[in-house]
């Protein structure tokens, strides 16, 4: 709406004349914050220009007077006399508009989820990198969520939440405002560092890369921590209440989607098919007990599924077996 078509149907609004369809069209309409200013700009004319008394200012000054030379104020006996304006509006038009308030704050509440976080994809074989508001970039792995906020972001403590994969380089601020990465079972502390965290299926996997991060326990009524150094590894999976802790040679191979490779160092087959399965949307057999615990290291181009299964096939002796929606891996 413009800007006169939009003050004519906030007028009836506050006059207790709009229609359904306009109510329900401001409604829609306050949903966009640099919208609130103008709503309340608009309310404060209108309270301005239909005012619901005027005060007796001469008899005020008389009786302000006489208290001054010792005389009682009339707020402590006799009230002073208002003379009212003869009233426009009848009581329905205060419910009206309280009702109207009311129903505004409740749809903004319960949609808050909705309007006051922005979610940041990565679809199913592709990877995302992006920069928020307080200059930190983000890069996610396929299939990967991160939910942030649309407003105020880096004005105070900062907290986005992690489904999925993402290597973060978190941006240090001027008043040390802390980054944290929540995931459904971990909180990751930082200030100003390179890390990637790999959430998904309960578990949180961190491997730092550069700076300090403090890992907390989300979901334990005693919260363990950890401090991880650069080229610390740390998995909290699903029921653990400690820490998984080791030294990882090269942090950066963890994070190898941002190039578009699949590394693997003596990873079982079983694995490989899962980090496809991940990053693809396809499902990945490999039927054989067997075949299931071989170990591969090596290092898969991770920008087509074809290329890759046709590199597993020919690297590590394997019969792909490739049908609709299911990729199953056998001996060769």
């Amino acid at each position: 709406m413009d800007g006169p078509s939009i003050e004519r149907t906030l007028h009836d609004l506050f006059a207790g004349r709009a229609t359904p369809l306009q109510k329900k069209t401001v409604e829609v309409w306050l949903r966009t914050p640099e919208n609130q200013e103008l709503y309340y700009q608009c309310l404060a004319r209108y309270e301005a220009d239909h005012s619901q008394y005027i005060p007796d200012l001469t008899t005020s000054l008389a009786d302000y007077q006489s208290f001054m030379k010792g005389g009682t104020y009339p707020r402590h006996g006799t009230a002073a006399p208002i003379r009212p304006l003869p009233v426009r509006q009848s009581p329905r038009w205060l419910l009206s508009i309280a009702a109207s308030l009311l129903l505004l704050l409740g749809v903004g509440y319960v949609t808050y989820d909705w309007w006051g976080y922005e979610s940041l994809t990565a679809p199913y074989g592709q990877t995302r990198t992006f920069t928020l508001a307080d200059g930190s970039d983000v890069t996610l792995n396929a299939h990967s969520v991160l939910r942030v906020p649309r407003f105020g972001f880096g004005n105070a403590d900062r907290d986005v939440w992690m489904t999925g994969e993402g290597y973060f380089n978190v941006r240090h601020t001027v008043n040390d405002h802390r980054f944290t990465v929540h995931t459904s079972n971990l909180d990751i502390h930082v200030l100003g560092t390179k890390f990637n965290v790999d959430a998904r299926a309960g578990q949180t996997e961190v491997v730092l890369s550069e700076g300090k991060v403090e890992l907390v326990e989300a979901n334990a009524a005693d919260k363990h921590s950890l401090t991880m150094k650069p080229g610390d590894q740390v998995t909290l999976m699903k029921g653990d209440t400690a820490f998984r802790r080791k030294l990882t040679l090269r942090p950066d191979q963890v994070a190898a989607y941002r190039q578009n490779q699949l590394v693997f160092t003596d990873t079982p087959l079983s694995q490989v098919a899962q980090r496809i399965e991940e990053y693809y949307g396809i499902r990945v057999v490999v039927p054989n007990r067997e075949l299931a615990r071989r170990e591969l290291t090596g290092t898969l181009p991770n920008n087509d599924l074809t290329v890759v299964l046709r590199t597993l096939s020919l690297s590590y002796n394997l019969a792909v077996d490739r049908r609709p929606n299911q990729v199953i891996l056998k001996p060769q």
